[in-house]
């Protein structure tokens, strides 16, 4: 490598609104979404973390096939977040057109167990948006 060039950084998501506008489709938005989670795990102060939501992300439905879920889960985490943070949940986060018409299991869990499972354990922000879900891994030290 050409000791004059330096490479790039890397840039990480750390708003949800920069989880949309970097990804193009489901595998790019999980990545995305991951580098988001592990920001807002490091946060300490609770108007960092809402600040990371508050931004109404670009819609992604239309944008790639599972757009319409990787909407919900976005207005899903911000409602999380807002509600462990004692905040106010923002507006986009409530509209009509980041609710699932149908309900989405984890990855298209077909074993009625773990969709049991997922029913019984999602948490509320997620079910609102028809989302079922056992890995919702994020815990906030505010």
């Amino acid at each position: 490598m050409d000791p004059a060039r330096k490479p790039a950084p890397i840039s990480r998501a750390k708003s949800l609104s920069d989880v949309a506008a970097w990804s193009a489709s489901l595998s790019v938005f999980r990545r995305n979404l991951r580098d988001w989670g592990d920001h807002v795990r490091t946060l300490t102060v609770r108007a960092h973390a809402i600040g990371s939501v508050i931004l109404p992300p670009r819609l992604l439905r239309g944008k790639f096939p599972e757009g319409a879920v990787a909407d919900a889960w976005l207005a899903a985490y911000a409602e999380y977040v807002c509600l462990h943070a004692s905040a106010d949940i923002p507006e986009w986060a409530l509209k009509p057109n980041r609710i699932l018409a149908a309900p989405s299991f984890d990855d298209g869990v077909v074993d009625p167990r773990q969709r049991a499972l997922a029913l019984d354990q999602s948490p509320e922000a997620f079910r609102r948006r028809n989302i079922f879900t056992t890995a919702v891994d994020l815990p906030l030290r505010f």
